[in-house]
Parts: C-alpha cells; structure tokens; sequence
C-alpha cells in the first residue's frame, strides 16, 4: 500500500497542467517504446570504484575487457475485456564479449531466442487522463543457457578450448519466474509522465543449478509533445539486483568474473533521453519510431563486472 501510495503522490507532484479535463488517447507520439536495444560494457567495477585489469589478475584468470549485447524485441497483445489485456514478448539476442590475460586475448559471441514474457494487465484506474494497471507476468524460460565458445587452456601452449561460457553471456535464464507490477500514467495536451514499478522472482533452480537473483526495477518518466508527429521524452530508471543463487558445475569461480555469483549482485541507475516519431501519411502511416539514449550515472557490484559508466 505504501509503494502505490507513493506512486500516485509523485504522478500528482508532477502531473501536467490540466490534465483533468483532458482525455486519454494512445494515438500520439509519446505512447510508444521502441524495439531495439544495444547495450555496451568496458572496463571493470567492484563495488562502485573502478577495479584495474591488473588486480582483477590477481584473482582471477582471465578478465573480461568489453561486453556489448543487442535484442530486436517483438511485443503482441489480446484485448480480453475493457480492463484487462494479454501481452507476449520475445526478443533475438546477440552477445559479443572479449577477455584477456598477461598471455592471451580472446573472444567470444552467442545468439539466440531469449526467455519469453506473458503478462496480464489489470486497469484498476480509468478516469479521463489518469490510467493506473496492475500487472501479473510470467517469465518462460525459452532462452538457451547451454551456451559455449573458446576458453584457452594451457599446457606447454595455449589452446582453445570448447567451455561453458559465463553466466553474461547466456541467453537465457532457464528458470521460470513470477513478475508482479503495478503503474500509472496521467497526459494532457502537452505531454505526459508516468511511472512504473516490478519485481522478477525466479521460482527454481534451473537444469544446471542456479537460478538469477531477485530483481525489482523502478521507473519514471515525462514526455512533452511538441506537436502530432514528434515528442522528446526523459526519466529515471533505478535496478536492484541480487546474486546469482546455486552454481554452474561446469564454470570455475576463480577462472573470470563472469563465473562468480556476486558479480550479479548490486544496483544500478540510468537516465533515458529519448525522441519519438509518428508517421501520419504515406505507406508508414499509423506507425512510430523512437530513439533512445541511455547514460548510466550510478552503478555498484557486489563483485567485479563489466561496468556500464
């Protein structure tokens, strides 16, 4: 109760000027998200201070250099009733991640089908401007988490070697998970804010053994409409993240980062800046496009990662 209490004190706080007498409409530029995402990591953090190739080599065998992922996500929803709706998602991932040591660089990709997501959306909440939803999900695990690539070994040379890849670079999670939520969404004329609240709770262990940890995201954010076509969008998105639980009996703790549970484990706070497009003529008409730019201004790991800043 507390946390939809404050929700729908920061919508009031921030809630555009006459909004009452305006009417809800998804039919505008800033209704829409897009559908690709691109993600890059460089360099190490433990804690939230930077941690040096060279020390993260006292620990460990290899260290990670780079990270960088790509998803195309397909979204489709079923109306039921008024109030409820169905949503699927999908998404194809692409991971490319480099790692090194005093005597080797080397790389590794994966690709393929992620988890999907089903959720049912309640709207608890219709009047005029103001939408509120609560959400029940389901993660299925439909993501591969058995994926490999080239580790080096070493004897009187270096060889590479076919290995269970770390934990980032699976594409899946292989556990089944519950995802509650809850949201709200207030527009007028000129733009409008909304926020959003869930949580990811994984139910199981997965077939080798671990399961992620538990998550719970946060999000804000405003829109302003600069007319029909075009919008410019902003906010803040805050993550809390725990540990992975159980162990891959393939990965080896101390052979990288990648490999060890508390390196999943700590927080993390992004701002978007974002611009979305609507196209109201020609062979496009009724479609969007949004493009959106995201900075990372606080992160904190448990163990060493793979930093976003």
């Amino acid at each position: 109760m507390r946390g939809i209490t404050l929700l729908v004190a920061a919508l009031a706080l921030v809630a555009p000027a006459g909004a009452q007498e305006y009417t809800w409409t998804a039919d505008r530029p800033d209704g829409v998200a897009y559908r690709f995402a691109r993600m890059e990591a460089i360099g190490l953090k433990f804690g939230n201070q930077p941690f040096s190739e060279g020390d993260a080599l006292d620990l460990f065998t290899f260290v990670p250099l780079e990270r960088a992922s790509e998803a195309h996500i397909v979204t489709v929803g079923l109306r039921l009733t008024d109030a409820i709706t169905l949503s699927g998602t999908g998404a194809w991932v692409m991971k490319t991640r480099t790692a090194a040591n005093e005597e080797v660089f080397f790389s590794n990709e994966s690709s393929g089908f992620s988890d999907a997501e089903v959720d049912a959306l309640w709207q608890v909440h219709e009047s005029g401007p103001w939408r509120g939803q609560l959400q029940v999900g389901v993660v299925i695990p439909t993501g591969s988490i058995e994926q490999e690539g080239d580790f080096p070994a070493f004897d009187e040379v270096v060889a590479m070697t076919d290995a269970q890849l770390p934990y980032d670079m699976q594409i899946g999670s292989g556990a089944w998970a519950l995802v509650p939520g809850l949201g709200a969404q207030v527009m007028n004329q000129f733009g409008s804010v909304g926020a959003q609240v869930r949580a990811y709770f994984p139910l199981a262990d997965n077939d080798r053994g671990w399961r992620p940890g538990n998550r719970v995201d946060g999000r804000a954010w405003l829109a302003y409409r600069f007319n029909d076509f075009v919008s410019a969008s902003g906010g803040v998105r805050a993550t809390a993240f725990n540990s992975i639980q159980g162990a891959d009996p393939d990965l080896e703790t101390l052979r990288d980062p990648g490999d060890l549970a508390l390196s999943f484990a700590g927080e993390r706070v992004d701002l978007p800046l974002g611009l979305n497009l609507r196209i109201t003529e020609g062979p496009l008409a009724g479609h969007r496009l949004g493009i959106e730019a995201v900075w990372t201004v606080h992160e904190e790991f448990d163990g060493p990662s793979v930093t976003s800043d």
